[in-house]
């Protein structure tokens, strides 16, 4: 079976947008051979879909259910340069669906001079019964809509690790009911700088996967950490060297960062 994709690296985190219309008993299976890939290497995978509700452009349906705000940040870039080509605009909103929350996204992107996505944001609403921060053992837990995060700014010898035996048993051992697990190692820089590891587990597809940008870790980092109450922005360093950009309000969130590339409309 020939399946139509673009490939979307958003700073790290490639993700694999599957563009090709499928049945979600097939999402597993297809997503398993995908996150094979070694060139290019994938890190996810995204099943774009039509969206339930008339405000929205697309749905993003991640490959386990989960929530994934790169996922959303590359499908904006994506729809962004589908229509730069019928257009002389540089910046460009599209209201998303995603697995993992029924709220509408608000995702932007901006083209350069050259024609290419430079930028791309979301931003989705936020409300203190979804979001959940919890002291445990190893640091805070922070559970969002769609996906779970431990925070942990203590330092831990990876080498004496294995995470891929660990996160599953963590996943059980915290009774995580979110389709999506991180352990997100948090260093802080400065008072409004942040730098994660990310490790993201996702049951459905018995992934364990050391992210190189994770957009909802960021997050997680930014809101464990209480940086958000004292300052508008909040920079987090990712493991591929881009930053995300994170900034929040009573009411959402905002996090943004430039793309590193698109690929589209492949056939695998």
């Amino acid at each position: 079976m020939k399946i139509n994709y673009t490939y979307v690296n958003p700073g790290g985190n490639p993700t694999i947008l599957v563009t090709s219309k499928l049945s979600r008993k097939d999402y597993s299976k297809v997503a398993k051979k995908f996150l094979q890939l070694k060139d290019p290497p994938c890190e996810q995978v995204g099943f774009l879909e039509a969206p339930r509700n008339p405000k929205a452009e697309m749905r993003v349906q991640m490959m386990g259910g989960e929530f994934c705000a790169n996922a959303l940040r590359s499908t904006a870039s994506m729809l962004a340069l589908d229509k730069a080509k019928y257009s002389l605009k540089k910046s460009f909103s599209f209201n998303l669906e995603s697995s993992g929350t029924n709220k509408i996204i608000r995702g932007r992107s901006k083209i350069n001079a050259q024609g290419k996505v430079s930028w791309a944001e979301i931003e989705f609403p936020i409300s203190k019964k979804q979001i959940s921060i919890k002291n445990v053992a190893l640091g805070k837990l922070v559970t969002l809509e769609g996906i779970t995060h431990l925070v942990i700014t203590k330092k831990l010898s990876k080498n004496n690790i294995n995470y891929t035996q660990l996160i599953p048993k963590l996943y059980k051992l915290l009774k995580i009911s979110n389709k999506a697990f991180g352990l997100i190692f948090c260093t802080k820089i400065s008072k409004t700088k942040l730098k994660i590891a990310p490790i993201v587990y996702v049951p459905a597809t018995e992934s364990v996967i050391f992210e190189t940008s994770c957009a909802s870790g960021a997050i997680a980092a930014v809101l464990a950490s209480g940086s958000y109450k004292q300052h508008k922005k909040i920079s987090v360093l990712q493991p591929s060297k881009f930053w995300l950009e994170i900034s929040a309000n009573k009411s959402s969130f905002k996090i943004g960062g430039k793309i590193s590339s698109i690929q589209p409309q492949q056939t695998h």
